[in-house]
């Protein structure tokens, strides 16, 4: 059995969540235990050119990684969770997202967020 690098499989898990929920972008954000801060490195499958950290409890992925509740959320900037501080680092522009905990068998370890639903037809962009 081969040895597979962490961070190459979940580059790939993340290429094929977004291609699959049709979205324009996946993150991944993970539990740093010292800090309780979410941690992402890896933005659409590909290395962030820059650590990017959240606050515990700040915005829509701090709040889905608290309560372990997946959140969908029509409009971003209309919710009162949402936090776009991320949006001005990346110069990523978040219309809608589907944000859900990751966890192991201890509980929250982490959250993906699919952001900006692609629109297969003429409806309004949602999850």
């Amino acid at each position: 059995m081969a040895v597979c690098d962490l961070g190459q499989l979940l580059r790939g898990v993340m290429t094929e969540a977004k291609e699959l929920a049709a979205a324009e972008r996946c993150s991944l954000f993970l539990l740093d235990k010292h800090t309780g801060e979410l941690v992402s490195k890896v933005f659409d499958g590909n290395e962030a050119s820059k650590e990017i950290r959240i606050e515990s409890g700040k915005g829509i992925a701090g709040y889905v990684a608290q309560t372990g509740k997946l959140l969908n959320i029509r409009n971003a900037y209309q919710h009162p969770l949402f936090y776009k501080g991320v949006d001005e680092s990346t110069g990523f522009k978040t219309r809608n997202i589907l944000c859900f905990p990751i966890c192991d068998e201890e509980g929250v370890i982490g959250v993906a967020q699919l952001c900006n639903k692609v629109a297969l037809t003429g409806l309004q962009d949602c999850f």
